[in-house]
């Protein structure tokens, strides 16, 4: 009986345990988990619009042309400040969990995405659950995600 095969698997399972290819499976798919989170959070955190304005060049070689420009909301502000907010840390332990933060630090961000009472308790503004949604909807492709980065592995061991 020829024993090359096992001896070879052997070594690769060897060299696995080595090189910690459990600790990187694992941090592979909170990565790829992580950023797909992040990007539909992006896609739905709303990003003020406030109208624009005709404004005419006084200076320089466009002088005179009509352009548009976006309105500010106040101080200069023109919208995206919530969206640009967005961001994730690289994966993290705590004993034996491993973890990502995907974060705003936006002040109004938890406003936007829960929802708030509006100005002298005239109402409630509905939240846009940003975040919430867009993890609900990932966790259901994790099991895929999962899977996709265990036959890497798996192909790296039994080849």
């Amino acid at each position: 009986m020829d024993y090359k095969a096992f001896e070879k698997m052997a070594e690769n399972f060897e060299k696995a345990v080595k090189e910690e290819v459990g600790k990187q499976l694992i941090e592979a798919i909170l990565k790829e988990v992580g950023n797909k989170v992040l990007a539909k959070t992006k896609k739905r955190t709303p990003v003020g619009d406030y109208g624009t304005y005709e404004y005419t060049i006084k200076k320089g070689k466009n002088k005179g042309k009509k352009v548009l420009r976006a309105k500010a909301r106040y101080d200069g502000h023109l919208g995206g400040t919530l969206r640009k907010g967005w961001y994730i840390t690289g994966v993290r332990k705590n004993g034996n969990t491993h973890f990502i933060l995907i974060y705003n630090n936006v002040e109004y961000a938890s406003f936007v995405e829960y929802g708030h009472r509006k100005r002298n308790n005239k109402g409630w503004v509905e939240g846009r659950f940003m975040l919430t949604i867009s993890m609900k909807e990932v966790e259901r492709s994790m099991q895929q995600i999962a899977d996709k980065h265990t036959i890497q592995v798996l192909k790296q061991l039994f080849n």
